[in-house]
């Protein structure tokens, strides 16, 4: 228990007594809906799109609506009130943005065929007109659009990202294919990662993709 935070273990107190209003993210992001559980790692919010989980190193903090509050009453204001810096805004992600991704699983031209399917991990948030609109650690999903055994190192396999999981909802991206990144190893860096002796790609390996179109987004920001 010492592991959670302090005001997550406020929040697994006072849950059965109120509603959740608005759960800030560190991103900057805020969420309105109410608390349906949490543990030490995670905690779970009802949205109305649906429910979401979300890490609580993701999480900054929680502000509850009492349940009670009787419409013009002090806590009707006080909710109200909390909603009033928060606005869904849409933000446009241009064409040419970085993304850069670590892979999940070991990616071998050998092993691999065109068409198969590879998830990864951004390692960096993606960021947008002052905000970070997409947050490290998302999942993110590609294809492999060529995967040869054998010819020149550079063709042996191509790799291209498709979409984004964004609070549980899939958004299609367009990119160009990979490029590999090196990096000395080191105490963050997944073993093998930094290979780039070969087409194969290991996993934890840092790879870079250029968005092709831009991608337009609704997020909700602080005003």
């Amino acid at each position: 228990m010492s592991r959670i935070h302090g005001w997550l273990l406020m929040l697994v107190l006072v849950a059965a007594a109120a509603s959740a209003d608005v759960l800030e993210l560190r991103d900057g992001r805020q969420l309105e809906g109410r608390l349906t559980g949490a543990n030490e790692d995670a905690i779970r919010f009802e949205t109305a799109n649906g429910v979401v989980t979300i890490r609580k190193s993701e999480a900054a903090a929680l502000r509850f609506g009492p349940t009670d509050a009787k419409p013009g009453g002090p806590g009707a204001s006080e909710k109200r009130a909390g909603r009033a810096d928060v606005a869904a805004q849409k933000i446009s992600i241009p064409a040419g943005t970085r993304l850069r991704v670590r892979v999940r699983d070991t990616l071998d031209p050998r092993q691999s065929a065109k068409g198969d399917r590879f998830s990864a991990l951004l390692a960096t948030p993606i960021a947008a007109e002052g905000h970070a609109v997409v947050p490290a650690q998302t999942v993110v999903y590609g294809t492999i659009t060529q995967a040869s055994p054998t010819g020149p190192l550079l063709q042996q396999l191509r790799l291209e990202l498709e979409e984004l999981q964004i609070q549980g909802r899939p958004v299609a991206i367009v990119t160009g294919p990979h490029s590999r990144l090196a990096e000395p190893p080191g105490d963050d860096v997944p073993a093998n990662a930094a290979e780039t002796s070969t087409a194969r790609v290991p996993a934890g390996a840092l790879l870079e993709f250029r968005l092709l179109q831009p991608l337009e987004l609704e997020v909700r920001v602080a005003r």
